[in-house]
């Protein structure tokens, strides 16, 4: 059953499966999910920070939403990517990225394995681990320059009304800061089942969800989509459906 966004919010069969994050994210996330109703309500737009151009030898992503500013800078520029989805999204615009297949942990180690020169780190106004200052700790040659920010907006009208409905609902959660947003909406919520990428992230939702919260393997993109789909199966099977195709 391939992906497909449900914007009239038809109350089909099987469980489903609101997405939050920015609109690019939360398509290329949905596309690996099979047996879902899927309706995307971003809580937040991405847009490009101006930044001066800073001179560099190799580019750090944590995230795809820095990929334009990574192809500005230059495209002949190797790309040190988070994980296999800024890598793909890196190399979908021409540019040599390689993958620390993981978190922002796993990123530290590959950067202090290869201890590339010149170093800058590509992110948005918020970050969650100072990359940056940690490679300057460790003795290599980094800068950073905000390229984009997060611009809040509310959860739309649709999802409010699938929150409200007997409809069984699967919520991925992918920080700390998404899950305290989320939590006046989800007071009206009946049938959710959330997923949340780390234990920090469920003890954010607050009582009762943080009690029914599956928790991701691992923290990162391919643990959430492995969580997700498992847990959509799950109640498919419930429901008495047959497996997703």
């Amino acid at each position: 059953m391939p992906f497909r966004d449900n914007p009239g919010l038809r109350m089909t069969t099987g469980p489903h499966l609101l997405l939050t994050r920015p609109e690019a994210a939360s398509r290329r996330f949905a596309r690996d999910m099979v047996g879902a109703n899927v309706l995307i309500s971003p809580l937040s737009r991405i847009e490009p920070v101006a930044h001066a151009k800073a001179r560099a030898k190799n580019l750090v992503l944590t995230s795809a939403n820095a990929v334009p500013a990574a192809v500005a800078i230059g495209a002949d520029l190797p790309v040190y990517a988070v994980g296999p989805q800024t890598a793909e999204a890196a190399r979908a615009e021409g540019l040599t990225a390689i993958s620390a297949e993981g978190t922002a942990a796993d990123l530290m180690r590959l950067l202090l394995r290869d201890r590339p020169e010149g170093l800058l780190y590509l992110r948005g106004e918020r970050i969650s681990h100072d990359i940056c200052t940690e490679l300057r700790q460790a003795g290599l040659t980094a800068e950073e320059a905000i390229v984009y920010r997060a611009v809040p907006t509310p959860l739309s009208e649709k999802a409010q009304t699938l929150l409200q409905s007997s409809r069984p609902v699967i919520l991925p959660v992918f920080s700390k800061s998404t899950a305290e947003r989320l939590r006046p909406d989800l007071s009206v919520a009946q049938n959710l089942y959330p997923v949340a990428i780390s234990a920090t992230v469920s003890e954010a939702l607050g009582p009762p969800w943080d009690e029914n919260t599956l928790i991701s393997a691992t923290p990162e993109g391919i643990g959430m989509r492995e969580t997700v789909q498992r847990q959509i199966d799950t109640l498919r099977r419930l429901e008495g459906l047959p497996p997703p195709r």
